[in-house]
């Protein structure tokens, strides 16, 4: 049986795995933001400008969200991604809504053919 936290650890690692193939194959952080904006209000930070490095994320991250722990990002270099002059730092809070957002992705781009499997509690 999982702990928590590990429960945690593994909805962050297949959320940021989902998005990231998501995008890899053609969708835009953008158009994941309108699938999933019903369960995630905040699914990215946006930073302004294409960032290339972890250092310069982590700093924008700094600047722009002064309050909170950068590592609540997926901040390390190919966990983010650039589009149109805009760097999209995934949140790694995510919990309860990885099936929903899941669904949602799945529902929305029939093309990337997710599947959800069922798992025992």
């Amino acid at each position: 049986m999982l702990s928590q936290p590990d429960r945690n650890e593994e909805a962050n690692r297949h959320s940021n795995g989902l998005v990231s193939e998501a995008i890899k194959f053609g969708k835009t952080p953008d158009a994941i933001i309108r699938a999933t904006a019903k369960y995630r209000s905040k699914l990215f930070e946006i930073l302004d400008g294409e960032l290339t490095e972890k250092d310069e994320v982590v700093h924008a991250l700094e600047l722009k969200t002064p309050r909170q722990d950068p590592r609540r990002y997926f901040h390390e270099k190919g966990q983010f991604f650039c589009s149109n002059g805009k760097t999209y730092v995934l949140s790694d809070q995510w919990r309860t809504t990885t099936l929903p957002v899941a669904q949602s992705l799945r529902d929305t781009f029939p093309d990337l053919n997710i599947t959800i499997d069922e798992i025992e509690h």
